[in-house]
């Protein structure tokens, strides 16, 4: 079993071994852990190698055999994937949560259920990758569906999720979104019975409230122009590519120097676009962050998030 927790470290997994280089702990850190480049995860019964990647940060991490255990603080960024793409990345709000994985669960670099729980009732924002590009995903969470999700050019969804105390089992399958009676596609929504928690239906709520409060505004707005930029549909975060992800720069560039000071227009989402992102959420705070409980930005392009981009683009 490897266990690492309470220290800044940059490690490599190779053949059982551990190769480390430690730092002195720095209090301004959110994190204990913070990889430095991507180092290699040394689960047993994988065909490809999986790594964390560089960048990413967590309070502990623990591989025991076939499982891999990671508690990720709140506001930090934790990424899985492998020399090519992503696999899984995590980014909670409002509360520490705790990862569980079995390798049992990947296959050819691709994830497809995996275990998140927290001793307060953050929400998650997640990242799938490694899946077929422009094809629908149906994302569930404890046998229940979420939704249907295309994924980018990439091969990417991204989705946000309430986690509790009780461990909460997330699965995704390749399905395609059903379609109604007369041809159009039908909006899955979460069934409300009694097993349905109070976060799930204060977060339909909330989206229900934005939806009604945009829809019914009469005050004039001022929309930007950006040609070639479509209406946002996907989900975008850290290490999405594509044209949603230029024009999202695009957009967040004629915001100002204040919220996207470099400027960069590379259609991937890096580092600056994730801190222009957050700027953004924190500029539009009672439209994106307020109605959720939040108060920092999540640097995820999510739901309410488009909702506030396609509104300055007239979409």
């Amino acid at each position: 079993m490897i266990e690492i927790k309470k220290t800044k470290i940059h490690l490599v997994f190779i053949g059982g071994f551990i190769f480390a280089c430690f730092c002195l702990a720095q209090s301004t850190l959110a994190a204990n852990v913070q990889f430095t480049s991507n180092s290699i995860i040394d689960l047993s019964g994988l065909s490809t190698t999986l790594y964390a990647l560089s960048d990413s940060e967590c309070d502990s991490l623990t591989v025991n055999s076939s499982t891999l255990t990671v508690n990720i603080p709140s506001g930090s960024t934790f990424t899985l994937g492998t020399a090519s793409h992503n696999v899984l990345r995590l980014i909670p709000s409002g509360g520490n949560v705790v990862l569980t994985l079995d390798s049992s669960n990947i296959s050819n670099g691709y994830v497809s259920q995996w275990t998140v729980n927290s001793s307060s009732s953050p929400t998650v924002s997640f990242l799938v990758g490694s899946l077929t590009s422009n094809v629908s995903y149906l994302t569930k969470a404890d046998n229940t569906a979420i939704d249907y999700y295309s994924s980018n050019a990439s091969g990417e969804i991204s989705f946000n999720s309430s986690v509790s105390s009780v461990n909460k089992t997330f699965t995704i399958e390749n399905k395609d979104r059903p379609s109604s009676p007369s041809g159009g596609t039908v909006t899955l929504l979460p069934q409300i019975n009694q097993t349905t928690t109070t976060n799930q239906k204060s977060e339909q709520s909330v989206k229900n409230q934005q939806t009604n409060q945009l829809s019914s505004s009469s005050a004039p707005f001022q929309t930007t122009t950006i040609s070639g930029c479509q209406k946002f549909k996907i989900n975008l975060s850290y290490g999405s590519r594509g044209s949603q992800v230029e024009c999202l720069q695009r957009l967040l560039k004629v915001q100002g120097k204040a919220i996207y000071p470099e400027g960069t227009v590379s259609g991937w989402f890096g580092s600056a676009t994730k801190k222009a992102v957050i700027r953004f959420q924190e500029k539009y705070t009672n439209e994106i962050l307020k109605p959720f409980g939040l108060k920092k930005g999540t640097g995820l392009v999510g739901t309410s998030t488009r909702t506030k981009l396609n509104q300055l683009l007239g979409k």
